[in-house]
């Protein structure tokens, strides 16, 4: 199987670098360490703004798109997470 196309941010100062190590394979496509953008987190919405890194940043599925969380279609490529950006 495959890791890619996910987003690592990592507060508590232990950055992830795509690495697995154990004859895991790496991360492919991923974001490292940048903020992913949420909309207001504090208030518990986590949808991505639209300059989150992680905004286009999903993988094109081969098969054709998907519906994300609230039956929207995403763009192509999608964007990281199951809300799209707002």
């Amino acid at each position: 199987f495959t890791f890619s196309n996910n987003l690592y941010y990592a507060t508590d100062g232990i950055a992830f670098n795509g690495a697995h190590g154990s004859g895991i394979p790496n991360e492919t496509n991923s974001v490292y360490q940048m903020s992913p953008g949420f909309s207001d987190p504090a208030a518990g919405l986590y949808a991505i703004g639209l300059s989150s890194p992680a905004r286009g940043r999903g993988r094109t599925l081969p098969y054709g798109s998907l519906f994300h969380y609230g039956g929207v279609s995403p763009a192509s490529p999608p964007d990281i997470g199951a809300f799209l950006a707002q």
